[in-house]
C-alpha cells in the first residue's frame, strides 16, 4: 500500500543507501530539526553499533525527494537465556509540506518492521515526544511500559537556579556535595544496593560499548575500577554531565554510581550531574525528580 501523491516507501540498510540519497536525507533532516548535521556524521551515528548498520525506510516523492525517514537501531538484548535482536527507533521525521497525510509515518514504520522482522528483529523500543505519543501508541499501537526518570545531582547551585551571590552559592552546594559523597562512601561499607538484572537487558560487550561510546564521550575504562562513559552537554548555559554507563568490578551498584560521580567532579567543571532511564536500586546519591519538575516526559514504547 502506498501513500496518496505517488510517494514511494523504499527500505535500506545503511549501507545501502547511495550518495544521493544521503545527501537528500541529511538536507531534509537539518531543515525539519534546525540541525547542522553532515552526511558523515549521520553514515557514523548509523553504523555505530554491533551490526555495524541501521534499518532505514525513506519516504520518496514522485520527483525523487525524500519528505519522510524513520529507522530502527539494531542492538543484541538477552532475554532470558537467549540473545535476541531488538530496534531502536528514531530519526523520524516527515517534512512540513507532507503532513496532511497523516498515515505517511505508519506506512514507513510498518514496511521497515515488516523487513527487520524478516531478518530476525523481534521487538522496537521508542521513547517518543509529546507530539508523537498519540500517535505511537494509537496508531502504530505500540504499548507504552513506563517513563524513564531524571536523577540529579546539583553541584553549583548559584549556576543552575541563577541566585545572587554565585561563588558563594556554588562553593557551599560543592562543599555540601562532598560531604554528602563521604556519608554515601561510608554507607556502602555496610550496604552497596546493586542492579537486579532484568528480565530483558541490552548485552554490553566489549563491541557494544566501543562503538556505542565511539567518540564526544569522557570515559574510564581499565580492569581495575571497570568502566565508566559520560559526555559532557551545555544546557541552556547550565553544564550538565550525563552518566551514560557505570559498571564497576562489582557490576552495576551505588558504589559504582559513586566512583563515575567522582570521576566527573574531580575532571570537570559541571554545575550538575545527571542520569536519565531506569535503575532497578535506589541510588541514593543522586536525587530523583519529581514528575512535576521534569523538563519533559520521556515514555519508553515498545512493539
Amino acid at each position: 500500500m502506498m501513500p496518496k501523491g505517488n510517494t514511494n516507501i523504499i527500505v535500506r540498510k545503511t549501507y545501502e543507501i547511495n550518495d544521493g540519497q544521503w545527501r537528500k536525507f541529511v538536507k531534509e533532516f537539518n531543515n525539519t530539526f534546525n540541525r547542522q548535521s553532515s552526511v558523515e556524521d549521520k553514515k557514523e551515528f548509523y553504523s555505530s553499533n554491533v551490526y555495524g548498520y541501521s534499518y532505514h525506510a525513506f519516504a520518496v516523492s514522485d520527483n525523487g525527494n525524500i519528505i519522510g525517514h524513520t529507522s530502527l537501531i539494531p542492538s543484541q538484548y538477552r532475554a532470558g537465556d537467549q540473545t535476541v535482536m531488538m530496534g531502536i527507533s528514531g530519526g523520524t521525521f516527515v517534512s512540513k509540506e507532507h503532513r496532511s497525510n497523516i498515515f505517511l509515518f505508519r506506512e514507513m514504520y510498518n514496511k521497515l518492521k515488516k523487513y527487520a522482522q524478516k531478518e530476525g528483529m523481534t521487538a522496537t523500543l521508542g521513547v517518543p515526544n509529546k507530539n508523537s505519543f498519540q500517535y505511537v501508541t494509537k496508531i502504530l499501537n505500540k504499548v507504552h511500559i513506563g517513563d524513564l526518570n531524571y536523577y540529579v545531582l546539583p553541584v553549583r547551585l548559584g549556576n543552575i537556579m541563577d541566585l545572587k551571590f554565585k561563588s558563594i552559592c556554588n562553593f557551599l552546594s560543592r562543599l555540601a556535595i562532598l560531604a554528602w559523597y563521604w556519608i554515601n562512601k561510608l554507607y556502602i561499607l555496610f550496604h552497596n544496593p546493586k542492579d537486579e538484572k532484568p528480565i530483558y537487558e541490552v548485552i554490553k560487550s566489549t563491541d557494544f560499548l566501543n562503538k556505542r561510546f565511539k567518540k564526544g564521550y569522557g570515559q574510564v575504562a581499565d580492569d581495575t575500577c571497570g568502566q565508566y562513559y559520560y559526555k559532557l552537554e551545555d544546557e541552556g548555559g547550565i553544564r550538565v554531565a550525563y552518566i551514560m554507563y557505570a559498571n564497576g568490578k562489582s557490576g552495576a551498584d551505588l558504589k559504582s554510581l559513586l566512583r563515575i560521580s567522582n570521576i566527573i567532579l574531580g575532571q570537570e567543571m559541571v554545575d550538575m550531574v545527571m542520569y536519565i532511564g531506569l535503575l532497578n536500586f535506589f541510588p541514593r546519591f543522586l536525587f530523583k525528580v519529581p514528575k512535576s519538575k521534569i523538563p519533559q516526559k520521556l515514555p519508553l514504547t515498545v512493539d
